[in-house]
């Protein structure tokens, strides 16, 4: 083998080397791409996590706020059952008084009625025992039992005295049952007065209790008829929160990935026209972050702003709108008179309406001469 074999093998030519060069200068700004490229994909793969983050962290809270509400909801649910519950029993409690106020009532009326029955019988017996013992029946017994005296002179001492002692007897019967029917009638009559009086007190406590517990029954009504429509409202709303989670966690993760791009492009829109017109490498909850920054920092600037200013800014939108309001009158002016002139030159340039009028036509020359003829 030659020396200058031996140099060709050791030694390539300088175009391969060129090309060698070339192709790892490619290689590495290929490699240098690539790197870039997966730099970009892993920092906007860490943006879509910490938003995932963000993301389950607010579903994990609403989740957290609509079991609360529920728990909430069924407390409520439960508490007002348990309040009509206790209004319903407490609702019987008081039938059942009235029940037994309005028999012991009619237990009273019923005394009444047969106390006032046997106090006429009394006055009925009382105006006849009037009526029997008159002064004259007296006398007349009186004349009988001097009569019998006499007569019965012969008898012995032990049969007058007999005879003297049953009159005497008689009589004071008559006059012991007189005063004891007296003392019962005016004894019932005590009572009847005394019975009225109770009576009326009884009516008066039970018209008393009646309305009060009329009053309770209405407020407790209307505190039911409250409370059950709560609870309709209550029901609803928990049925509308379990129909949302269960809409939230039917959607799919595709509809999930299409939201948050249409969300993160109005981001972007807005963050553009406010805070900066080119977007940088940010995520969109820095971009909303800087937007709401930068819209504090607005309201603070605009209340930091003079009374002059706003009256004189007052007075632009009124002349401004005055401005509008007089431009658009003459505008529909304008139009009118574009009308009217449109409806002018159709008028003009139109064709004439033929008229059915006659022709006028020269007299003939017969009808002139006989004319004259009939003249003279």
């Amino acid at each position: 083998m030659s020396v200058n074999e031996q140099d060709k093998i050791e030694h390539p030519p300088k175009r391969h080397l060129l090309f060698l060069a070339k192709e790892k200068a490619v290689h590495d700004i290929q490699v240098e791409m690539t790197s870039s490229k997966i730099m970009k994909l892993d920092r906007a793969m860490a943006a879509e996590r910490r938003q995932i983050k963000c993301l389950e962290k607010k579903i994990a809270t609403t989740e957290y706020v609509t079991e609360e509400y529920l728990q909430r909801t069924e407390k409520k649910a439960a508490d007002a059952e348990a309040f009509y519950e206790k209004q319903q029993a407490l609702k019987q409690e008081k039938n059942a008084v009235i029940k037994t106020l309005q028999d012991e009532i009619e237990a009273i009326k019923n005394k009444y009625a047969n106390d006032k029955e046997t106090l006429e019988k009394y006055k009925r017996y009382k105006s006849l025992m009037c009526k029997v013992m008159t002064s004259e029946w007296v006398n007349a017994q009186a004349e009988k039992m001097k009569k019998l005296g006499t007569n019965s002179k012969t008898t012995g001492d032990s049969s007058e005295s007999e005879k003297q002692e049953k009159p005497q007897i008689e009589s004071e019967n008559v006059f012991d049952i007189v005063a004891h029917l007296s003392e019962q009638n005016m004894s019932l009559i005590d009572r009847a007065n005394k019975e009225s009086v109770a009576f009326a007190h009884v009516q008066r406590d039970y018209d008393n209790t009646w309305k009060k517990i009329k009053e309770i029954d209405d407020k407790q009504t209307l505190q039911i008829n409250e409370c059950s429509e709560e609870l309709e409202k209550l029901k609803k709303r928990a049925f509308y929160l379990n129909r949302m989670i269960l809409i939230h966690e039917s959607l799919k993760t595709a509809n999930e990935d299409a939201m948050l791009h249409a969300l993160g492009l109005k981001v972007i829109k807005v963050y553009c026209r406010v805070v900066n017109g080119r977007p940088n490498c940010l995520t969109t909850l820095e971009m909303l972050c800087s937007i709401e920054h930068q819209v504090s920092l607005l309201l603070d600037l605009i209340e930091q702003l003079p009374e002059e200013i706003w009256e004189k800014m007052k007075k632009i939108k009124q002349n401004r709108k005055r401005q509008m309001i007089h431009e658009k009158k003459l505008r529909l002016e304008m139009e009118r008179e574009n009308e009217k002139r449109r409806k002018c030159d159709q008028r003009i340039v139109g064709k004439k309406k033929k008229t059915g009028t006659r022709k006028l036509r020269p007299k003939c020359v017969c009808t002139r001469t006989t004319h004259r003829n009939r003249t003279t």
